[in-house]
């Protein structure tokens, strides 16, 4: 047999992986084959089959189902309805459609039709449509000819029914698999997003906002970006504040329904970089902050003191960039002091953002604030200011300190 199965799938099976046993045993039978070659469809029976008895043997509920079908159909072995039966039951009775379903056909074919309506009935409420369609099918011509049951065609044609909604269900399942593969690499991917934001996956509307940001679809990046953020979710906070800040050169952005907010813009690539940091130990973000409160760019005061603070926990965690800036950098802070800022920002940030709408203010900036929030900003930016004063005074004093120290050093030299 010309078929190589992949080697770490093989290790783990070798090594008494059950679920890796399976899925090998899964590659041997179907794995870069068309079942056109009738021989080569034999070896390959014969490769996956002392699998299947591997992980079946560990109790793995579908190997024992394929277990059970190989001995039912004589794959890879000689057929032995014993076994099969005795195999399909124990993954039956662990609730395994399939195996229902073989049981009600071997029941069937030795004319056993008590048991096979058992089976079937089972069968016939499973999510499996193909499966609930052929059990539904059987019970309809059992009811129908009264194989093991009274005749009742009232009870044959509502089987019927079943059966063909199970039908229109699996058809329209083909269509939509059909359709997904027909897909390109970034529709598929859009797709897998959508999919995982409907379910609640964390982070799926964040990878949507910047998916739809970076191809400058700023109308479906928006309301990603806005739901993430609610969650907190820290890439679609940082591509929100993108749309208030006013250095992001966004086409027809007031049709958007936003104006511009430098404060918030700050708050929010804050809390991104904070969340990005701490969660995922992404450190771009953090150093990116750095740079900017070093030099005042963009809606970032000068700061030497968060430029420090936010370069220090980038490079504790790894970022060349951060470590290379706070050689270049005049102001030191320990570690602890770092994070104690940071998650002061954090609080700050979060404090500012709760006072308000997330859309639709003024820029603090400006001289106009919202209605009833007017006296709470105007207290929050003299704090705001004192706290600013406060870090170039002790940024001022440590340089001061530092020179005094560089002294002391060439005259003992």
């Amino acid at each position: 047999m010309k078929y190589r199965p992949d080697p770490k799938r093989l290790a783990k099976a070798e090594a008494g992986d059950a679920e890796a046993q399976f899925d090998l045993a899964g590659d041997y039978r179907f794995d870069d084959f068309d079942g056109k070659d009738g021989a080569e469809e034999k070896e390959r029976e014969a490769a996956a089959f002392p699998w299947y008895v591997k992980a079946a043997g560990q109790g793995y509920t579908d190997a024992e189902e394929a277990l059970g079908s190989c001995y039912r159909f004589g794959r890879g072995t000689a057929p032995d309805a014993e076994k099969a039966r005795v195999w399909l039951k124990k993954a039956a009775d662990k609730g395994n459609a399939e195996a229902r379903l073989g049981l009600g056909d071997l029941a069937d074919e030795e004319e056993d039709y008590a048991e096979a309506v058992k089976w079937y009935s089972l069968a016939a409420d499973s999510d499996d449509t193909r499966v609930a369609e052929d059990a539904a099918e059987n019970l309809a011509r059992y009811y129908e000819e009264g194989l093991g049951v009274p005749r009742d065609e009232r009870r044959a044609e509502e089987y019927r029914k079943r059966a063909g909604a199970a039908a229109a269900e699996q058809k329209a399942r083909d269509a939509e698999r059909d359709a997904y593969y027909k897909m390109s690499h970034e529709e598929r991917y859009v797709y897998n997003r959508q999919e995982d934001a409907a379910k609640n996956v964390a982070g799926a509307e964040g990878h949507l906002a910047v998916y739809y940001y970076v191809d400058k679809k700023y109308a479906d990046a928006l309301p990603w970006a806005q739901r993430g953020a609610d969650k907190g979710d820290p890439r679609a906070q940082n591509i929100l504040a993108r749309f208030f800040d006013k250095n992001q050169d966004i086409p027809h952005f007031e049709a958007l329904g936003l104006k511009k907010n430098a404060k918030k813009a700050e708050s929010l690539y804050i809390l991104a970089a904070f969340g990005l940091l701490k969660n995922e130990k992404e450190t771009f973000n953090a150093n990116w902050l750095g740079d900017q409160y070093s030099y005042g760019f963009d809606v970032f005061p000068k700061n030497p003191h968060a430029s420090a603070c936010w370069c220090t926990l980038a490079a504790a965690a790894g970022n060349k960039y951060a470590i290379g800036h706070l050689t270049r950098c005049h102001l030191k802070v320990d570690l602890e002091t770092a994070e104690r800022f940071i998650l002061e920002e954090k609080e700050r940030a979060e404090r500012y953002l709760a006072a308000g709408e997330m859309q639709g203010e003024s820029d603090p900036d400006s001289g106009t604030a919202a209605s009833g929030t007017g006296d709470a900003r105007k207290a929050e930016k003299r704090a705001e200011r004192e706290r600013r004063k406060a870090e170039k005074r002790e940024a001022k004093e440590a340089r001061k300190a530092e020179k005094r120290a560089e002294k002391e050093r060439r005259r003992e030299r």
